[in-house]
């Protein structure tokens, strides 16, 4: 009981700076498992010395964001309904909310995992694994003969996709109206996936410059120890700049990793996905009318 009063102080009465900081510390350290998790990933495969190995690890990528968004899927519109129930004080919606949300997880997860195995072979052509670098990664019995990247197939595939999306991405208007809408959506998504992409790699910047930095410490650490010192002495010359040096680095990339992912979170990928901040009920499988469509 008194937990839970515990988690309705912090959500209803703790100040947002104090509040945000005690969220934000698992946040981060979840975030730094799941980096040290694929670091060791690629490094323990990578020492197999066999490039089909490491294919496969790039190759497993989408399949675990697909995972990922399965389950988001629930956790995401779960924590939403939870959010808004603990603000009107429904606990018993919150408690429904939450054993919703893990268990459609948890069915969803399995059943993914299901087809996965079974679709195994068709999953492995989907994602290119035939033709990856070349590289003889699947039996050839399990390719589609006629259907290949330079096959006429694939380009009768791609150009049907594109007369779908062109002309009917909004079933209730003129097809015509909607090519030119279309072709003007198509401009402003590859563009702004662009544009995403490169917001995206400045991460990968900001945690460089701070292995850069923990370099420059240490080789100032290194520096300032006169030459022949014992033990002693280069503890006395190091440890301090170490601490500092350390200490202002880990506290700049841990801020870092939060208030950029945010930031392009909120900005970025809200801005692309359509999501507005208003007042109306989010219901994205809702019915919509024909005033909606015009």
């Amino acid at each position: 009981m008194q937990q839970s009063n515990d988690k309705v102080v912090l959500f209803e009465q703790t100040p947002i700076p104090k509040a945000v900081a005690q969220l934000a510390v698992p946040t981060v350290l979840s975030s730094l498992v799941m980096v040290l998790y694929n670091l060791a990933d690629t490094f323990w495969v990578g020492m197999l010395n066999d490039p089909i190995q490491n294919a496969a690890v790039t190759l497993a990528a989408p399949v675990l964001l697909a995972f990922n968004a399965v389950n988001n899927l629930f956790g995401v519109g779960s924590s939403s309904m939870m959010s808004r129930a603990l603000g009107r004080k429904d606990f018993d919606t919150v408690s429904r909310s939450s054993a919703f949300g893990f268990y459609c997880s948890v069915i969803c997860g399995a059943i993914f995992s299901l087809l996965c195995t079974v679709f195994q072979q068709p999953l492995l052509v989907l994602l290119g694994a035939s033709v990856a670098g070349g590289l003889p990664m699947l039996d050839p019995a399990w390719t589609i003969p006629f259907y290949t990247p330079s096959s006429p197939a694939f380009y009768a595939t791609l150009g049907a996709g594109a007369v779908l999306m062109l002309f009917f991405n909004s079933p209730g208007r003129n097809p015509f109206v909607n090519f030119g809408l279309g072709l003007w959506d198509t401009y402003n998504n590859l563009t702004g996936i662009l544009s995403d992409v490169l917001s995206y790699i400045r991460l990968f910047a900001i945690g460089l410059s701070g292995g850069i930095l923990a370099t420059v410490f240490n080789a100032l650490a290194d520096g300032f120890v006169p030459e022949g010192a014992n033990i002693v002495v280069r503890l006395l010359v190091m440890v301090p700049i170490l601490l500092v040096g350390h200490g202002i680095n880990l506290f700049m990339s841990t801020i870092s990793s939060f208030v950029h992912p945010m930031r392009l979170t909120f900005v970025e990928f809200y801005k692309n996905a359509g999501f507005e901040m208003s007042m109306r009920s989010f219901e994205p499988l809702r019915k919509m009318d024909d005033s909606e469509n015009q």
